[in-house]
Formats: C-alpha cells, structure tokens, sequence
C-alpha cells in the first residue's frame, strides 16, 4: 500500500488529466510506502506491466529503453516510511529520487507524459487518478 500526492507549479483549470500529462509545468509525485510487502521486485515489475497498459504499444516500443532505465532505478525494498519522488522540470526531463538517493533523470517531456499517463491517464488506477486529481 501507498500515499501519492501531487504538486503541480500551475493549478489546473479542470480535473482534465490531458493537461496533467501534457502541460509544460514543474511537476511533483512523492510516493509515501505504508507496507513492507513491497519488494524492489514487485514495484519494477508492476511499474513495467502498468507502464506498458496505461500507453499505447508504439510508443512503448520505441522509449522501452527509457522505460527499462526508470524500472532498474526502483531495485531497493520499499517498507513503511519511506519515500520515492519524482519531479518533472520543463526542458530537463523526469528525475527520480528512491529512498533519498538521486537515481537518474530522462530527459526530454516524451518519457514524462508516458509516466503521467501511467499515474492519472484513462487506464491508470482509478483509486490513484482519483486521489491524484483530488476528486
């Protein structure tokens, strides 16, 4: 189980998730981790089987190296307490940080809207969207 919050540098003018995916902002996902039933296993493969649900296959196909980056970043046990973010800066790219450790950052917006759609897209989790969105 776990807590997501997210901070976006500009409100939204709806709860319309396109412009969550697609508007040129700083963006920021913490993760707060409330279980110790999330092995680094479970997250990378459930990040990579969702990832690859919430986006359409070509574009899948041709960033499956970014995507399998951002995966091999999450190789650390999660248990209560502990925390993973990311942040999105316009003209930098995704950065993520794991357990207080700056991992990497893919650069560019192509990788980010991929991400956004996994977290608040219309395939996304619907109790996550939902509490992403405040709604």
């Amino acid at each position: 189980m776990r807590r997501n919050k997210l901070f976006l540098s500009e409100p939204l003018g709806s709860a319309d998730t396109r412009e969550v995916i697609e508007s040129e902002q700083v963006k920021y996902l913490l993760t707060h981790y409330l279980t110790k039933k999330a092995t680094a296993k479970q997250i990378q493969k459930g990040f990579l089987e969702v990832i690859e649900e919430c986006n359409p296959p070509e574009l899948v196909q041709t960033n499956q190296a970014d995507i399998d980056t951002y995966a091999s970043w999450l190789n650390k046990d999660m248990a209560p307490g502990l925390t993973s973010y990311s942040i999105y800066i316009p003209g930098k790219g995704l950065t993520l940080t794991y357990q207080g450790e700056v991992r990497g950052t893919i650069p560019g917006s192509t990788f980010m809207q991929m991400y956004y759609r996994y977290n608040v897209g219309e395939k996304a989790s619907k109790n996550i969207r939902k509490g992403l969105l405040g709604l």
